[in-house]
């Protein structure tokens, strides 16, 4: 899930060139996706943030709590503890674990048609579709975006992925901040004390 996220975040940091993406937002987020184990769908939601260049927050609030962080040095994955006062666990990884610049190299022209996608931009509904190459490496076939008013970040209400295997993913977005303030000590995690930490 968190991985799905980490993709929309990419696609809005590409598009900054057309400055399309503020330089720090927050928005509320929730997301359906069909379970690979039960077959059924779910849904999940929480909090995003970000700050240019690379730091991206993730919390994850229902059904489960999950945190996320990376910054240009290090990435954090948090899980708390489900009964109080037993040790969450954390994995502490490289920045970028999802080859987000990679991602970001073949858009870094916005939504403009080339050797990776083919773009088209109608009305308030944006459509990438993802050349041969590039989905076999990331898996992701095509992403709509959809928004509410105007083509802008404020009024971006839904982004969809088509993976290369065929399965969904909706994202909605509400309260989308992009006034908000946050600094790079929004973007570190300290553990709490018992901890279970890994690599």
């Amino acid at each position: 899930m968190i991985r799905n996220l980490l993709i929309f975040v990419t696609l809005m940091f590409a598009l900054k060139s057309m400055a399309f993406v503020p330089k720090s937002f927050q928005a509320d987020f929730s997301n359906s996706y069909t379970s690979q184990v039960s077959g059924k769908e779910k849904t999940s939601s929480g909090t995003l943030s970000f700050m240019a260049p690379g730091n991206i927050r993730f919390e994850v609030t229902k059904p489960d709590k999950i945190l996320f962080i990376s910054n240009d040095k290090k990435s954090w994955y948090y899980t708390p503890a489900i009964i109080e006062g037993e040790p969450g666990d954390l994995k502490i990884g490289k920045p970028d674990p999802y080859h987000l610049l990679d991602f970001f190299k073949a858009l870094d022209k916005g939504l403009t048609s080339g050797n990776d996608f083919d773009a088209k931009t109608d009305g308030l509904k944006s459509e990438l579709v993802f050349k041969k190459h590039f989905s076999e490496k990331f898996k992701i076939s095509a992403a709509e975006l959809n928004f509410s008013d105007q083509v802008s970040f404020k009024t971006l209400t839904e982004l969809r992925l088509t993976y290369a295997d065929g399965k969904k993913l909706k994202i909605n977005f509400s309260k989308v901040d992009t006034s908000v303030t946050l600094s790079k000590k929004d973007f570190t995690f300290e553990p709490p004390e018992k901890t279970i930490i890994s690599n």
